[in-house]
Formats: C-alpha cells, structure tokens, sequence
C-alpha cells in the first residue's frame, strides 16, 4: 500500500511542477502565495489511498479562468500586489486604476481578452490534469481511480 501511496503522490508532485512552471511562464504569479500553497497529502484507510493536491481554492481557479468582478471594494493588499507586479514587469499603470478595472471587470483572462490564451481558459490546470495522465497513473498503479473530484484541486479515492 506504502508503494501505492508514493506512486499516486509523485503523480501529484509531478502535475503540481508542471502548474508552477506553467504560472511563471506565462507570468500569472503575482504574490507567489498561489504555488507555496500547492501541497499533496495522502492518507490510507484500509484498503483506499485518500490523495489529495490543493491549494488556495479560489485563486487556483482563477488561475485557469482569471479573477472575476470582485465583491468587495475594500482596500486589502491586493493592491499592494499589484503593484509589486506592476513594478517587476516594468509597466506604467497605477495600481490603483488596475485595481478599480478588475474589481469592475474582471481580469483580462476572465473577459477573454488576454491575447495569451485562447477563449478564457488558460490551460494552467486543464493542460495537466487530463484524462489521458488519469489512464496512464491508474495503468501504473494497477488500480482503478474511483473517485476523482477536482475542488479544492485535485482529490484521489483508489480501491
């Protein structure tokens, strides 16, 4: 079973690599937070193998369809963030005004406008997390997935 575990782990291990490396990339790592949160735990409860990859659920799916119309017009650190991003890729916008254009918009990926990607799907996580590594992970383990639920991330249940 311990064998089992650490197969299904590294398999998570692996797609979380993939999905920091693809955020930076394609430069949709503001803060950082997003990819230090990505964690995989495992669990064994007689014979099923709980596995699980997650992360800051909300951002997570930001990731893959941009940030929506935000709620609250609060001032949190969000525009700090912004501007730290704003300063590392050198543009001339106040933070400010990016923060108002979000908040009443949505981002650029959210609207389908970001010329990155096509529609407003980024493929940050639908890139990776794909039917045909699902097949390939149940071949190698020689089990079958039996339960796969992608909130907060990436949740296994084998038998």
């Amino acid at each position: 079973m311990a064998r089992l575990e650490k197969d299904i782990e590294d398999f998570l291990n692996l797609i979380s690599k993939d999905i920091i490396n693809r955020t930076n990339q394609k430069n949709q790592n503001v803060s950082g937070k997003v990819a230090k949160s990505l964690k995989v735990y495992s669990k064994t409860d007689k014979n099923e193998i709980l596995t699980r990859l997650v992360g800051f659920k909300w951002i997570v799916a930001a990731w893959e369809t941009g940030r929506g119309k935000r709620k609250s017009k609060k001032k949190t650190d969000f525009e700090q963030k912004l501007q730290k991003w704003i300063d590392r890729k050198g543009l001339d916008i106040k933070a400010s005004s990016l923060r108002y254009l979000i908040n009443k918009k949505g981002t650029l990926l959210h609207q389908g406008k970001d010329r990155r990607f096509s529609g407003n799907i980024s493929g940050i996580l639908s890139d990776f997390i794909t039917q045909k590594r699902l097949n390939e992970l149940s071949e190698r383990i020689g089990k079958s997935i039996v339960d796969i639920e992608i909130t907060p991330l990436l949740n296994f249940k084998t038998k």
